[in-house]
């Protein structure tokens, strides 16, 4: 019987606290990204360019040439100009600049 009892009170959502690592505050969205990622704040120091930023420019100095914008992007990454928060996947400079490519044209952020 007390088992029931306890199951009950820690299952009742009247007494579950939320939890705030599992909610995502609606106003954090983005409402310009065609994804619907949530907005993370820059976290860069100093003059490090956003890595989509700097994918629109290289894009455009490039001309549109995918091969020669991933190679600019990758030494980009590698002298420091643009960084990532993280590399989950182990990618190299290169894989991550074809990846992130790849992400802008099928999201529309580079044209």
């Amino acid at each position: 019987m007390v088992l029931v009892v306890l199951l009950f009170v820690f299952t009742s959502s009247d007494n579950k606290t939320d939890n705030p690592y599992h909610q995502i505050d609606p106003r954090l969205y983005d409402p310009d990204a065609p994804s619907g990622e949530p907005w993370v704040p820059d976290k860069s120091e100093g003059s490090v360019t956003s890595q989509r930023d700097k994918m629109r420019e290289l894009f455009q100095e490039n001309a549109g040439d995918e091969e020669k914008t991933v190679s600019a992007y990758a030494s980009a990454e590698r002298a420091g100009e643009v960084s990532r928060r993280s590399n989950d996947y182990a990618l190299n400079a290169e894989e991550y600049a074809r990846r992130l490519f790849a992400d802008g044209v099928r999201k529309g952020w580079i044209t």
